[in-house]
Order: C-alpha cells, then structure tokens, then sequence
C-alpha cells in the first residue's frame, strides 16, 4: 500500500469502491538532495512522503512542561539502511525549553542526544535530518502530540507512559485531547492503536472510527468502510455493494475469561482496529468460506461485501495498518479486538515463529488464543489454519455488539472444510518471481490461461486492475497471455506471509468488472 493516504472514489451509481493517492509533496535529505526522507518518529523509515495538507510541520511525540521547568522524554528510534549509510540509532533524548507557539523566534531550543552506533565513521543522525515539532497547548502544558501525518500510518509509542495518559481501565489510557487519543499498553509498550484509521476514507466528512469510553467499556463507532484498496464491487466473483455502516461497538475495558466458551455467531465476531469487522470462518450456508469447495471470492485484501454491503474479512487482513511493522522479527502487532474485549494480534509470536506451529503449553487453544506473561490471554490469526481469526469467545462477551449472541450458545467453531477444487476459474496460473523486497517497484508476471474461463470468457485486452496483497499496479502492460504488473512494496510490508492477487477487467454489462484471483501466490522480504 501506498505511504499516502488513499481516499475512495465512487465509481458509480452503486457506490463501488476504488482509492486513489492524493498530490504530496517530499521533504528532502539533507545528505543527499535527491533522496527523500521523513523527520523519522517511532517506528518510522527513513524515506516517506508527506501528504500537502500537513505541511510544514510533523509532529514528534513527546512532551515538555511550561515556564522554563525541563522534562526530559524518552523515545525509541528504529531505523535502517539510509543515504547517509548503515546505522542503529539506539535512543533519542529530546528537551525542550521555554514557551514556543507560532513565533519562530520564541522557539524553544531543541537539544538532541544520540548514542550513535553508525558503521561509518564520524556519521551522526542530527547531520542527516531534521526533528520539526509543533507544539500544541493543554491545561497548562505543551503536548506535542503523538504521531498524526496522515498517510504515514505510523502511531506513536513509548516505553513510560507519555505525560498525562488517564487509565480508564485495564490496558487502556487516554490523553487530554479534542479528539482523545487512546493508548493500550501492550507488554511494557503504550500504543495508539487508532489515530491513523480515524480518517474519512469515504470523504463524507465522518471518520472511519470515532471513539469515547464509559466506566466499563472502549465505545467504537465505525463507518465499516474500508481505508485500503479493494476490488470493486459488485463484480463477477460477488454481486453485492460495498455500502457505509453505521456500527457501535462495546469492548470491555478489562476483559474476563469465561467459564466456557461462547459459539462465534454469523455477522460482526469483533473489529479491526480500522473499524472493518471480521466474520467468523463460515460463508451464508454454514461451510468454510475461505478453503475447499465452497470457497468464496475475496479480494486481495481478504475482505468482501455481504448482502446488505458490510465488507468484511474471513482471515488475516493484511492490507490492515498495524501500529508497528510486521517483519516477523518479534511478537506481531495488535490488529484488532474480539467482542470479548480480547486483542487480536497478527500471526508471529517471536523471531521466525508463528503462533499457529506453538506446541505444549504455549499452543493456541480452539479459540485460537493462548496466555503469555506480558500481554495475558491474546488471540492470533492463523495464515492458512482454521480458524484463520477466532474459533469462539474465550472471554465474557458483550452481547450488545451482535444479536446473534443472545442466544448464549456454546462450544468452538468445527473445520467443515469440503475437500476438492472450490468453483471459481483458475484463470491466473502462475505469478514470479513470488518473493519481492521492501521499499522498491518490482515487475511482477501473471501468467493466465483463458480456457481454464469456465464461468466468464476471458478478456482479450490487458487487466485495468492488477493487485497483490494491499498494492495495486502503477503500470499494466499485455503481451499475449503474460500480464505485467509495476507495483511498489511499501517500507513496512508485513514480511515472511502469502499474500493473495487479483486482476479485473472491465465490466461486460452483466454485474460489474470480471474479475480472477489466485491465492498464496506471493511474499514480501527484506
């Protein structure tokens, strides 16, 4: 996906769904002038854009105190291969003093301290970018506000509780805000999970997610509307819309484990942290929607539309923007709740190891959830494994979130997977080379076969849409039945899973573009 924000375009009357980058501009490497790069906040690479509506400034999270007083912040910087040459930045110190707003004049000094471990002699950081800060004033203190550039999708973290947090309750806090920013500590780390998924994908003037608190619960409203790429629909996989929701959900500030395990119901299981809702493993009849021979068709961001236009996903979204990079490396991300009020994480558990091939004690249970020290009883997706999200509610699950958990049923989802060939056309054959490098544009080949066309004919002309995972083609070129594909691999593509692809082509008048897929075709590595 694109480092920019994508906004969605209607395309039609149907409100089909497209999204397109909007103009940035770049700021430039000291260093070297032709390279871009960004002030580099927590858990951000070197080298991102910065969406015009938020220039001039970034925004560095910390904090600092008024009247001459100094308080001295601490925050981890991560970075990688730069310009300036191969580096570690092991920590940054940050002090600010006096009183500083709109006045350039009146800025406050910024000191900088770096534990420099660069392999090349005599580099420093401070001589190969820029720290800009905007300051805002709160209650008698400056908050520089944790990370905000939209299109980053990158939010802040620190080691100590950033000045002025509340605890609400649990793992939660909130800070002092217009729109309050809240943070979940996971492990010893306090994360905003949230600010970069707030904005208006659907430009209809109401953010994705908005989000308050009573003394028992996170209150989650939520558009349901996708902030990544998606196929549109309807189209000849699946005739239904994507359409706005209206959704509230509750998660319980401090959530419980049951006595027994609460069945999963059809619709709304719990949400990603982008407000998009995962459904259980099972399509409209009751069988697996994800493998065998009642596969369904989900884009390539594993999300579709149902009946009444709630898309959704049945598996590991990987298009989701998780609050740090996915490079398998370390225990993966948060990247969603259950209704349980339980954190859903992505599929690693530690350096090289997924959560799925745990065994002994530190399995996942039916519920595809197990209990560490640091982070307590926690879900995972499971890449290829049923139940792909979650196979019941390990926790006391508040049932205003679906109706279907009235009913107070029982018991762990059961793989029903039909064995065989599920029924759409394998019209893409072959997809190389499979594996691709962060932070570059690669050519990728589709190799199709048009009369394995079963259900739709094959398209003579090249595909208007090629997309792998949550990055879509810059340029698409034909040349008989090989298909070339220009995509870029964002800096912070989650490394070592399958990503699904998808092509499209325009619509035939019967129900939208005819569209083919294939799955587990492709995988990102450093």
């Amino acid at each position: 996906m694109s480092l920019a924000i994508h906004h969605a375009l209607r395309t039609s009357e149907r409100a089909t769904l497209r999204h397109s980058t909007p103009p940035y501009a770049t700021l430039r490497h000291p260093c070297h002038p032709t390279t871009s790069v960004s002030p580099v906040p927590p858990h951000l690479l070197v080298d991102f854009k910065l969406p015009l509506a938020v220039l001039p400034r970034a925004i560095l999270s910390a904090t600092t105190s008024v009247g001459g007083a100094t308080d001295l912040r601490r925050r981890r910087i991560s970075a990688n291969r730069g310009p300036c040459g191969s580096f570690l930045c092991a920590l940054l110190h940050v002090k600010f003093r006096g009183v500083c707003y709109g006045n350039a004049s009146n800025c406050p000094q910024i000191d900088v301290y770096e534990q420099d471990m660069a392999e090349n002699e005599g580099f420093t950081m401070s001589n190969c970018f820029r720290i800009i800060v905007e300051m805002k004033r709160t209650a008698g203190w400056f908050w520089a506000v944790a990370l905000m550039v939209a299109g980053s999708g990158i939010t802040g973290w620190a080691d100590d509780p950033p000045k002025d947090l509340v605890a609400i309750g649990g793992r939660w806090y909130v800070g002092p805000s217009d729109t309050p920013n809240y943070f979940y500590k996971d492990g010893d780390r306090y994360i905003d999970l949230f600010s970069y998924h707030r904005k208006d994908s659907n430009q209809d003037g109401i953010d994705n997610v908005r989000l308050r608190h009573d003394s028992q619960f996170l209150i989650m409203e939520s558009q349901g509307y996708p902030n990544h790429p998606t196929a549109v629909f309807p189209n000849s996989g699946n005739p239904n819309t994507i359409r706005v929701q209206n959704f509230t959900f509750r998660l319980p500030l401090v959530p419980k484990l049951a006595g027994k395990i609460t069945r999963l119901p059809m619709g709304p299981i719990g949400t990603a942290l982008n407000g998009v809702v995962f459904f259980n493993p099972y399509e409209m009849a009751g069988m697996n929607a994800v493998e065998g021979y009642s596969e369904v068709w989900l884009d390539s961001c594993c999300g579709h539309p149902q009946q009444t236009g709630v898309y959704h996903y049945h598996k590991y979204p990987n298009c989701v923007k998780s609050p740090f990079k996915d490079d398998g490396k370390q225990h993966s991300p948060i990247l969603g709740f259950a209704f349980d009020g339980f954190p859903l994480y992505g599929p690693y558990e530690s350096e090289g190891v997924m959560a799925k091939d745990l065994t002994k004690s530190a399995a996942l249970d039916v519920c595809n959830g197990h209990f560490d020290e640091v982070r307590g009883y926690h879900y995972h997706v499971t890449p290829g494994r049923f139940p792909y999200v979650l196979g019941g509610y390990a926790g006391v699950v508040e049932s205003s979130n679906n109706r279907g958990l009235r009913g107070g049923q029982t018991g762990a989802l059961v793989d029903n997977t039909q064995q065989g060939e599920n029924r759409m056309d394998k019209v893409i054959t072959t997809v190389r080379p499979g594996t691709a490098s962060r932070g570059k544009t690669h050519t990728i080949e589709f190799e199709l076969k048009p009369e394995n066309g079963l259900r739709r004919r094959v398209p003579t002309e090249k595909p208007n849409w090629v997309q792998i995972g949550p990055y879509e083609a810059t340029s698409i070129k034909r040349e008989g039945n090989i298909v070339s594909a220009e995509i870029k691999i964002s800096d912070d593509a989650p490394l070592g899973v399958l990503f699904d692809c998808h092509i499209e082509f325009v619509e035939d008048g019967r129900g939208g573009p005819i569209v083919f897929k294939k799955n587990d075709v492709f995988r990102v590595v450093e």
